[in-house]
């Protein structure tokens, strides 16, 4: 019964954000923990492994992330509109 009160294919999930939000920027090389969770494609593992990257090397642009283990072109290119001073 429940199937057909709701309609199941009623319930589609917006594709596309609105562009009038404004995004977090993220500075690479002084961001806490927490702050480099919210970047996409990066969980707990990366934001480890970019934290303890920053420690020893410095970050000029997101490019010198493909030096850190786990992170390739697609997770470069999905932080790219969220990190300061880099551009798309």
């Amino acid at each position: 019964m429940l199937p057909s009160i709701l309609k199941l294919n009623s319930l589609v999930q917006p594709v596309v954000i609105e562009d009038g939000i404004e995004r977090v920027k993220i500075q690479l090389n002084d961001s806490p923990f927490s702050h480099l969770l919210l970047l996409p494609r990066v969980g707990v593992k990366t934001a480890h492994k970019i934290m303890t990257y920053r420690k020893s090397s410095q970050i000029d642009t997101v490019h010198d992330l493909l030096n850190v283990t786990g992170v390739g072109a697609t997770t470069i290119d999905a932080m790219l509109p969220f990190i300061e001073g880099e551009s798309k």
